[in-house]
């Protein structure tokens, strides 16, 4: 299969052999645009070369997009480039990239890539932490975990300086986030130990503050509430100092939660009820009907119901006749689909040990039948 790529290839001319080099490094689906601009020719030249190359094969159209018939013929052309001219044409595509609106995590991936291709590792660091975000944004957890670990490989590349040991502690915090769905413990551990011990050196209080607040979040999972209680006091402090919003809920959310697991439900629910009120305002300025007022101000009486409870309304509900004995027999008769009435049950009388009597019904002419008092002997704990 290579060498048939290799000779399908070797059968196109110069002109279009340098397009093609061009087309492999691009490596996803691309449009004519992209194409032209990244190779820096003339709409006819393009076209023309473009025309060969789906004449012999190599190119194939995809919707409005072209691309490679074969992943082997991308290989191959790729391969055949010249180690040193590689970051030049991976310079080149990012540039016509970078001339693209929009910000979504497919050009952020995009850019990245081509920027680790050309050797800028801060540029490629941070397309792929844009992208981890994004991806983590729609819940995507394994995709935005492979592109945070991309990121912290790009940044590992690169001197050591304050504002790229601070990314390095956002990077892992944010690998946690993604890493936590998965379940990965060993690999949750050993990046919260990492964002520790640089945010420790960094002297950032704050994000150490966020990697304690984690912490207390993993010693509540594992059963010890007062180390976690320990943990988030702490945190909840330094993020009223800084002041950090975020991490005062955070804390305080993991706080909430030792104390109802400790048996404190007061203090759980007077923990959780001010930002739950918060959360509550905040939606109520969000809705529409707060956006329209007049006033500015939200009202004082609750929001309304929709659809509206009948039991809130003041007018009297008619009452429902009931149907008549005529009515009922003839609905039956009209009715095949309806269930034939049951016989009637028995009722007798039977005496109790007390002397007095008691009703014993039976349904369909069974007795009924007698449920068996247990035992509420308590067995032993082992």
């Amino acid at each position: 299969m290579r060498d048939l790529a290799a000779r399908r290839l070797a059968r196109l001319g110069e002109a279009s052999h340098r397009l093609a080099a061009v087309a492999a490094v691009i490596r996803r689906p691309f449009d004519f645009t992209l194409l032209r601009e990244a190779a820096g020719l003339s709409n006819d030249e393009t076209a023309a070369r473009v025309d060969e190359l789906i004449r012999r094969g190599v190119l194939g159209v995809s919707g409005e997009k072209l691309d490679f018939t074969h992943d082997r013929l991308r290989e191959v052309a790729y391969e055949e480039i010249v180690p040193p001219l590689r970051p030049a044409l991976h310079a080149a595509v990012a540039r016509a990239l970078a001339q693209r609106s929009g910000d979504d995590e497919t050009l952020a991936l995009n850019l990245a890539f081509h920027h680790r291709g050309m050797g800028a590792w801060q540029e490629a660091a941070d397309g792929f932490q844009r992208a981890g975000r994004r991806a983590l944004a729609r819940a995507a957890f394994r995709t935005a975990a492979a592109d945070l670990e991309q990121a912290l490989t790009m940044l590992e590349r690169l001197p050591e300086t304050p504002a790229r040991m601070a990314q390095g502690v956002d990077l892992r915090l944010d690998l946690r986030q993604a890493l936590v769905p998965l379940h990965d413990a060993t690999r949750i551990r050993t990046v919260r130990a990492e964002a520790e011990a640089i945010a420790a050196r960094v002297g950032d209080r704050r994000r150490g503050a966020w990697v304690t607040a984690y912490r207390a979040y993993a010693l509540m999972i594992a059963g010890d509430p007062a180390r976690a209680e320990e943990s988030a006091r702490r945190a909840a402090e330094i993020g009223q100092s800084g002041p950090d919003d975020r991490l005062v809920v955070y804390a305080e959310h993991c706080l909430a939660f030792v104390a109802y697991a400790s048996g404190d439900f007061r203090g759980a629910v007077a923990l959780a009820r001010p930002h739950v009120r918060r959360r509550e305002r905040s939606r109520r300025r969000r809705s529409p009907s707060a956006r329209g007022s007049t006033t500015g101000s939200a009202s004082s009486s609750p929001p309304a119901r929709w659809p509206p409870s009948p039991c809130s309304s003041t007018t009297p509900r008619p009452r429902a006749r009931r149907p008549s004995a005529r009515s009922r027999s003839a609905a039956t008769a009209t009715s095949p689909s309806r269930r034939p009435p049951s016989p009637p049950r028995s009722v007798s009388r039977r005496r109790g040990s007390g002397g007095s009597t008691r009703d014993s019904r039976s349904w369909n002419g069974r007795p009924p039948t007698r449920r068996r008092r247990r035992s509420r002997t308590l067995s032993p704990i082992a």
